[in-house]
């Protein structure tokens, strides 16, 4: 079966799965981080928008540097479709956030309006001066209750959200720290085999689950899958960016190596499965030749599940310095 046939049939069958469901009751499907979301995604979200009358398709994204999405102009322009372009929270959407946030009823004006003063109405910028504030003691949880510990005029806010980051990884103990920069070679989303296997530091890597576990509570990795296959997620992408950009350039290239060649061997089997992975890992390990061989494998596939544009992704978008080294 061709793969354009391939990926027509599972679109089909999946809008009939869900013609079931909404024939049912309606439907409402909420999909996050569609900045994200690959060609072929995009073609089933358009084909449930237009053929399934009972399901309501909520979609919510950062702007996108691409803007030539078709399906995503094609559904804006429909009828039925509503545009909520989000702004900047106001001082009492802060001061809600960093409540729920927190665990707690509410916070104190001073605090709200500081954060709101410094973060310009930024969710994730308040959300981190909120965890900021906590962890350097200006502020204290009784109960349900936040108590102001110091003058919020001595704390010195981080100017931008990537500095509010750097110092609470700062203020980590230093195997904390570690695990967080490892992990962040892995990806956004980690697994704890993955990690382990890769911790420069034997001793330590029976105490991973613990420090996820830490690490989750104070709002950096939270559990994305539980165990026995345990996967955690970087609460955001910023956090995940900052933490692999304190890695040296030698540490990246060493861990990078390491992990590609463990997933080969882990899955030797089944490479083609893993071969966008592995091509990432290659070229971040500075291996031309290995990555030109996995972006090509990972070329095929999409070809063969009809993905084209991811395709063409692997082989143009990534592979010109690798193409061009090996002429």
């Amino acid at each position: 079966m061709r793969g354009d046939v391939r990926a027509r049939n599972t679109i089909e069958f999946l809008v009939k799965i869900l013609e079931q469901e909404a024939s049912r009751e309606p439907l409402v499907i909420v999909l996050d981080d569609c900045q994200w979301i690959d060609a072929t995604s995009w073609s089933m979200i358009a084909e449930i928008c237009e053929k399934v009358d009972a399901v309501s398709a909520i979609l919510a994204f950062r702007p996108m540097l691409d803007q030539g999405n078709s399906v995503l102009d094609l559904l804006a322009k429909k009828p039925a479709t509503q545009i909520i372009q989000l702004g900047e929270l106001s001082q009492d959407e802060v001061a809600s956030l960093l409540s729920q946030s927190l665990g707690i009823e509410e916070v104190p004006r001073a605090v709200a309006v500081a954060v709101h003063e410094h973060s310009e109405g930024n969710a994730f910028y308040s959300q981190e001066l909120g965890y900021s504030l906590l962890d350097a003691g200006v502020i204290k949880i009784e109960g349900n209750k936040c108590v102001v510990t110091e003058e919020l005029d001595h704390f010195e806010f981080p100017a931008t959200v990537e500095k509010v980051v750097n110092g609470r990884v700062d203020a980590l103990i230093p195997e904390y720290q570690l695990t967080l920069r490892i992990a962040s070679v892995i990806g956004r989303i980690f697994e704890l085999q993955s990690l382990s296997h890769i911790h420069p530091i034997e001793a330590d890597r029976g105490k991973l689950p613990d420090y996820l576990s830490s690490l989750a509570d104070l709002n950096f990795t939270p559990l994305h899958n539980p165990p026995p296959d345990q996967s955690n997620i970087f609460k955001h992408a910023i956090i995940h960016e900052v933490l692999y950009s304190q890695l040296l350039s030698s540490q990246c290239v060493s861990l990078h190596q390491l992990l590609a060649k463990w997933i080969e061997r882990q899955h030797t089997a089944h490479l083609e499965r893993y071969s966008a992975t592995l091509a990432h890992h290659w070229k971040s390990a500075e291996n031309p030749n290995k990555a030109m061989h996995y972006f090509r494998l990972a070329s095929e596939n999409a070809l063969k599940e009809g993905a084209y544009a991811e395709a063409v992704h692997f082989l143009i978008e990534h592979s010109p310095a690798w193409l061009n080294q090996n002429k």
